[in-house]
This record gives structure tokens, C-alpha cells and sequence, in this order.
């Protein structure tokens, strides 16, 4: 056999193997958490910076993260109903609180604290970013579901201070946020190659 037909042969499978994985779009990489529940995180690797840090975080402790709420207005903007749904798709990219939320939870997890210890000191945090002025109910869903007791009336304060706080915007369910009115931090998330109309 031609020795230089030996050296190329592998370096062009190689390189027809890297395109063919490029030309696909990114698949969720499979991860089984303890109780065999299967959750579908994007892969950290192809992201830098925060994001990966976020990404990283989902797939280590998808168990705790798929357990939380994200206070970044997400549950309207994108129809999330737990923070682990911002690590299964793009959102939590450039999303510093979904991002922060994740982190933090895995850190408290390595920590040795349980759920309920997690989910209060994440609704903590958290809670005031909230940008609606209304509770949904996927965010009444998760309070009812979470494994720790909460101080109802210093919930029902910051929720009437939330209702009257003109820099939160007003539940108007099924309408995403304009360009430059409030509503979260991924208010317009799903329009960035849109070009806007004059």
C-alpha cells in the first residue's frame, strides 16, 4: 500500500468526522440523576465564561436545579416552569440569573445541604429580581411544592410591594415584553436576529 495513502487516509476521516459533528445541530447530553429521572442539559463545553459555569452546574446537580423556580421572568417570556428548563435549551446563555441560581445550588450541594435549605436560601437571593408584578402560576406551583416552610407574611408583604413597584411590569399573560419595557432579563431572548421594524 502507498505510504502517503496510509498518512492522509486517517487525517481525511478525521476531518469528514468533525464536519459531519459540526453540520448537526447540538444535541442535550443525557443526565441520570440518582432517583433514574433522565434530564436533557446542553453540553458546557461549548459554551465559555458564566454560561459554562451555569451549564456545568445543571448537568452536576440536575436533581436540585430541575427543583428550583428562575426568578428571571423566563416562566412568561419562554414558558419555563423550573430553572433546569434554561439549561435544556439556549436561555440560560446570557442569562446572569438563571446562571447565579444554578451556581449557587451547586455549590450548596457539595455543601452537604438538603433541597428545602437550597430553595430557600436561592428564593432568598433571588425572589426581589422577579420582574412581573403578579405571581404566575407556575410560580405559585413551585411554592406550593417547595421543602421548606416560608414566612408567609414577609412572602404576601414583598408580594403587595412587588404589585405596586412601577418598574415591574404588569402580568399580561401570553404578551412577551416590547424592546426596552421591563420584563426580565430575557425579555427579548427569542428576537435577537429580528431586525426591528421602523
Amino acid at each position: 500500500m502507498n505510504s502517503r495513502f496510509t498518512k492522509i487516509l486517517p487525517l481525511t476521516l478525521a476531518f469528514a468526522f468533525m464536519s459531519a459533528v459540526n453540520a448537526q445541530p447540538p444535541k442535550t447530553a443525557a443526565v441520570q440523576a440518582n432517583a433514574g429521572e433522565t434530564y436533557h442539559v446542553l453540553p458546557a463545553e461549548q459554551f465559555f465564561g458564566a454560561a459554562q459555569m451555569g451549564y456545568t452546574a445543571a448537568k452536576l446537580a440536575p436533581e436540585i436545579i430541575s427543583k428550583l423556580f428562575c426568578y428571571c421572568g423566563c416562566d412568561i417570556t419562554d414558558g419555563h416552569g423550573r430553572l433546569l428548563d434554561c439549561f435544556e435549551g439556549y436561555h440560560g446563555v446570557d442569562c446572569h440569573i438563571c446562571v447565579e441560581e444554578a451556581m449557587q445550588a451547586l455549590t450548596m450541594k457539595r455543601e452537604g445541604k438538603s433541597l428545602g435549605e437550597i430553595q430557600q436560601k436561592v428564593d432568598q437571593m433571588f425572589s426581589d429580581k422577579y420582574p412581573f408584578q403578579t405571581e404566575t402560576d407556575k410560580l405559585k406551583k413551585y411554592k406550593a411544592s417547595r421543602m421548606y416552610k416560608a414566612d408567609l407574611g414577609s412572602e404576601a408583604k414583598a408580594a403587595a410591594d412587588r404589585e405596586k413597584d412601577p418598574m415591574r411590569r404588569p402580568l399580561i399573560l401570553n404578551k412577551k415584553p416590547e424592546p426596552g419595557e421591563p420584563g426580565g432579563c430575557c425579555a427579548n431572548h427569542d428576537d435577537k436576529n429580528k431586525t426591528k421594524k421602523k
